[in-house]
């Protein structure tokens, strides 16, 4: 293990969240939210103050707010281990996209974890990236 998680819909690196647990004990990550009004508590949360858009602390690089896209997020994980130990895609929109843009970059996490909707099998859900 190599303890490097990845966080793409960090909301505020607290409430709810897998992740959260895994960095308050040591491991190393990226944590990336959308949404200004949780990115004040993200990085409180997380790297323990404020400051800008993007941050690092407590060996956690937080982009906040940033979306996270199959564009821009092989780049965001730019020196994270190939075979990272957990990626959380919980977006809201393009998940599946994102994962698929991971892969694409070489990215081979062991754990993957991702929030869908209520949907039967074998029903296939995506919401492409435009």
């Amino acid at each position: 293990m190599n303890r490097f998680a990845v966080n793409l819909g960090a909301n505020d690196g607290a409430t709810s969240d897998p992740v959260a647990v895994l960095y308050r004990n040591g491991w190393r990550g990226v944590a990336v939210e959308l949404e200004d009004q949780f990115c004040g508590r993200l990085r409180a949360n997380i790297l323990g103050g404020g400051g800008g858009g993007g941050g690092r602390g407590n060996n956690v690089t937080v982009h906040c707010p940033v979306a996270a896209t199959p564009l821009n997020t092989p780049s965001m994980l730019e020196g994270a281990p190939v075979d990272l130990d957990y990626l959380k895609i919980d977006i809201d929109s393009y998940d599946c996209d994102v994962l698929a843009a991971v892969l694409a970059a070489g990215y081979r996490p062991k754990v993957v974890q991702m929030e869908t909707g209520t949907i039967p099998p074998p029903v296939r859900f995506s919401s492409h990236y435009h």
